[in-house]
């Protein structure tokens, strides 16, 4: 409410409200509209936002299902904003569209352009271990997840990433270890008691 015209702010707010929905937080049907109108506002104020359009392409992708209108805003973000990093910026969400799409090269080069850019952010590092792992290249997805853990042990998504690549390589017990781990470190979120209900 103190500042009504700082897109930003709009852009933090979509994507909250997209984490909420994405991880089981709070209702989809509920968060994504918000996160949406969000995204919509802060592009209102500033059309010249790449992470706006990131955060735009990001309910087009996990809520709306409008997959070449996400790239399209994606690839509009990254050319705005090119020096974005972290897992919702705008190599990030590029690298984690391509990855879902079964595009694991160009997810993989989208995720290093992030890791050079900002190599001591958490959330690149633990990112940078998804494509790895869509493109089953699960020692190198555990290699990144191990690197993530050795700039801060307690990262819960790094733990995760480990975990789920531990269970595709049929290290069950190490696994369930990890999924452990990022519960302890973030919570009983639905998606991690999942991943260890799996396992």
């Amino acid at each position: 409410d103190a500042e009504p015209f700082y897109a930003a702010a709009y852009v933090g707010l979509a994507n909250c409200y997209s984490e909420l929905g994405s991880y089981a937080l709070g209702p989809p049907e509920e968060t994504f509209p918000k996160a949406q109108w969000a995204a919509r506002r802060a592009l209102e104020m500033d059309p010249s936002s790449g992470i706006a359009y990131a955060a735009l392409a990001r309910v087009q992708l996990f809520y709306t299902w409008e997959f070449a209108a996400a790239e399209r805003h994606y690839r509009r973000a990254t050319a705005l904003d090119p020096r974005s990093t972290g897992a919702w910026g705008t190599h990030g969400g590029l690298a984690f569209y391509l990855a879902l799409m079964n595009r694991p090269d160009e997810a993989i080069a989208e995720t290093k352009v992030g890791l050079e850019l900002d190599p001591l952010s958490l959330l690149t590092q633990a990112a940078a271990a998804r494509p790895y792992y869509n493109a089953r290249r699960y020692p190198e997805a555990i290699a990144q997840a191990k690197r993530t853990l050795e700039i801060d042990s307690t990262f819960s998504r790094a733990h995760y990433w480990l975990g789920m690549s531990y269970e595709q390589t049929a290290r069950l017990p190490e696994a369930i270890q990890e999924f452990k781990e990022t519960i302890k470190r973030a919570g009983p979120i639905p998606v991690y008691s999942a991943a260890l209900g799996h396992a």
